[in-house]
């Protein structure tokens, strides 16, 4: 699954990444759960799909804490690992509290940015499907949105 999501097919990440933990669950392969529901959480966030992503994410603590794994074998990024360990035996719970509160500050900034960065990507596959140079193609988008706003105004 992970082969696919850096090859942007992210579907079939999912679809492998799901197997994945279907498998693990069917023989009891709590790490391996966990491991699954970690790599879906990047997956779905790679995608936009935030709310699954955070759902995936906060199975992924709650299994990693039950069943008192190392945080430094954990699939997790290093600054939540540092918290994890700073927060006590229920850092799971108290992880998933603080991201409900940082989501609730942060995500409207999170859709933003990724309405952004999809705005860029379809524009820069606009450049390059009508062979201009990037800065030719930009200046064009520039003088169009300058006239825009005037005509809108």
């Amino acid at each position: 699954g992970n082969a696919y999501q850096s090859l942007g097919q992210y579907q079939r990440s999912i679809e492998f990444q799901q197997q994945h933990l279907d498998i693990a669950r069917e023989i009891g392969d709590r790490r391996g759960e966990a491991i699954s529901q970690w790599n879906l959480n990047n997956t779905y966030q790679q995608r936009g799909r935030l709310k699954l992503a955070v759902h995936h994410r906060h199975q992924a603590y709650r299994i990693w804490q039950d069943m008192q794994l190392p945080l430094a074998a954990a699939p997790f990024p290093a600054w939540t690992k540092n918290m994890a360990q700073n927060l006590g035996d229920d850092w799971a719970e108290q992880l998933i509290a603080s991201e409900k509160i940082m989501a609730w500050l942060l995500l409207p900034l999170f859709y933003c940015v990724f309405i952004l960065r999809t705005v860029l990507s379809s524009l820069t596959r606009l450049q390059k499907g009508l062979k201009l140079h990037p800065l030719a193609f930009w200046f064009i988008l520039g003088v169009a949105l300058v006239l825009l706003v005037a005509w809108l105004r």
